[in-house]
Order: structure tokens, then sequence, then C-alpha cells
């Protein structure tokens, strides 16, 4: 026999009835599709979620770099200040010891005057 001459007339998928989707199949696919999209919004949800801490743990870091950056500038202020002082200590030093020179200069010229006399 020859199949291609059957008298089984080729049908279209389109309007072959064992094709067409029954309504459980049609409430199967709403029910995948529905669960596909939840997946895909718990996953959203989840990678928002994970993002959301990652931007605050970032907050957290530039606030505690911050206050880094404070206490680094009271520390330089403080230093500063320390330096301010040490320069005028060394000023004054410097000052007390050119006095001192012309008093030591002043106190060998009387000695030796005193040393003459004897």
């Amino acid at each position: 026999m020859d199949r291609s001459s059957s008298s089984t007339p080729a049908q279209n998928p389109y309007t072959d009835p064992s094709m067409i989707e029954s309504e459980t199949d049609k409430s199967f696919s709403q029910s995948t599709l529905q669960m596909t999209k939840q997946k895909r919004i718990n996953t959203n949800d989840a990678a928002i979620a994970q993002r959301e801490r990652e931007i605050m743990d970032i907050a957290q870091g530039i606030i505690e770099l911050a206050d880094i950056f404070k206490e680094l500038q009271s520390m330089v202020i403080d230093q500063g200040t320390v330096l301010d002082r040490i320069d005028y200590n060394v000023e004054t030093l410097n000052t007390n010891v050119k006095a001192a020179d012309k008093e030591l200069v002043v106190a060998t010229g009387y000695q030796k005057k005193n040393s003459k006399r004897k």
C-alpha cells in the first residue's frame, strides 16, 4: 500500500481537534506562566534587597570615613597648635640666649676690670 495515497486527508494543525488546547491545558499554562512571573518577581525582589543592603553598607562606610576625616582634622589642628607652641618657645629661647650672651659679655668685661684692679 502506498501511504501517500491514503484516504486520510492532511489536517491543519491549527484546526486539528487534538491540537486545540483544552481548558485544563489553558489553566495549567496560565498557572505555569503565573508561577514563572512570581519566581521572577521573587528573584528581582531578592536582587533589590541585596542591592539595598550593599547600598546601606556603602553608606555606612562613607559615614565611618567621614568620622575618620573629622578625627584627622582634629589631630591636625591639635598638632598645629603644638607646633605653634614649639615655634614660639624656640623664638623665645633664641631671644633669651641673645640676651644672656649680652649679659655674659658685660659680666666678662666687669670681671676683666676687677682682675686689673687687684
